[in-house]
């Protein structure tokens, strides 16, 4: 179990607070008072309260706040549910966000992924780093193209949708999915192979309301595998 909570500082909880900070993910959300205090290889910071935890494999408890639990460890036993989604990668040119799909894929727990043409392909170094061994736990198949993956899969009877940054198409939570689905992810630049995209069920977008045209691949996928989960458990 893990305690937090507020407390006045005398020494943080290990030697230095970046490596505390990169193992937690979650410390800057915690940050009450704002004052200046040093710690650890002569990082700064600045606050007058820390947030003092004692670990312990099993999650943390928050103190003097409504009680709960927080699961910090993988699960041992395999997984009890797949759900009816494919993952269709066209010509990543990114090993670690291969890597990072293949880590979302297990967590939403689909059927498999597909890689197609030049995109990284278990085992791999590069993508082993980012998926931190669910790739392991992900079935994988490899494809020359993604068109060739799509065809298989229709006739399958899987529905395929393409993810595309597509004037006029429907943003991604106005599609009703049919299941079995699968879901095509392109390039980080040159996007999804037009040749697909023409054999795609449907096309669908994340709607970008800044800057920027896009969101990373990896990002835009778990999005989308999520919001696919929330349809099919709601039904």
């Amino acid at each position: 179990m893990v305690s937090v909570g507020f407390y006045k500082i005398t020494r943080p909880p290990f030697n230095n607070f970046a490596g505390f900070h990169s193992e937690i993910g979650i410390i800057s959300h915690f940050f009450h008072r704002i004052g200046v205090f040093t710690c650890g290889r002569g990082k700064t910071l600045r606050a007058t309260f820390f947030p003092v935890l004692y670990f312990s494999p099993k999650g943390f408890l928050l103190e003097n706040q409504e009680k709960f639990v927080i699961h910090n460890q993988d699960r041992e036993e395999p997984r009890d549910i797949t759900h009816p989604i494919v993952i269709i990668l066209d010509r990543l040119r990114s090993a670690f966000n291969v890597g990072n799909i293949f880590r979302i894929a297990d967590v939403c727990a689909v059927e498999k992924v597909i890689t197609c043409g030049y995109t990284a392909t278990p085992p791999h170094p590069k993508l082993e780093k980012t998926a931190l061994g669910a790739e392991e736990f992900v079935e994988s198949q490899h494809f020359e193209t993604s068109l060739e993956a799509v065809q298989e899969l229709k006739k399958q009877g899987y529905q395929i949708i393409g993810i595309e940054t597509v004037e006029g198409a429907p943003n991604i939570w106005d599609v009703e999915f049919g299941f079995p689905v699968a879901f095509v992810f392109g390039n980080e630049a040159l996007g999804v192979e037009r040749e697909t995209l023409e054999a795609c069920d449907v096309i669908a977008k994340l709607p970008a309301f800044g800057h920027k045209n896009s969101l990373n691949v990896a990002n835009c996928a778990s999005t989308v595998l999520y919001e696919a989960i929330e349809q099919l458990t709601k039904g």
